[in-house]
């Protein structure tokens, strides 16, 4: 989302500025949309997959990789890092930190 507003900025799409692309329809939409996915996405992946696998995950990529993992390595850690949230899967019971999931999505500003 950041890279393509960016990228709009910089004069990359000739025809669309961010002012044009709020005042047609598509648009908007687009940005909303993305927005929602975004939220979805961070939402779900907090929900299914609990932070220890997670990051056991993210450990044996980069350890079979090598050192050429990835240049997105440490904005990956910051997404999947421990959020406090936690759910039991046997009793359906929640566990929500403070501030959740706003402080969440914080992590990663959307201009």
């Amino acid at each position: 989302m950041n890279q393509y507003l960016n990228d709009i900025k910089d004069g990359k799409y000739i025809e669309f500025t961010i002012d044009v692309l709020l005042q047609i329809k598509e648009g908007k939409r687009l940005i909303a949309e993305i927005m929602h996915h975004y939220a979805a996405m961070l939402l779900l992946l907090d929900r299914l997959i609990p932070a220890v696998a997670r990051e056991r995950i993210v450990s044996c990529y980069v350890r079979y990789m090598g050192s050429s993992a990835s240049h997105h390595h440490a904005k990956v850690c910051k997404l999947i890092k421990n959020t406090d949230y936690f759910i039991n899967r046997h009793t359906n019971v929640e566990t929500i930190p403070e501030k959740y999931p706003a402080k969440y999505f914080s992590r990663f500003k959307l201009d």
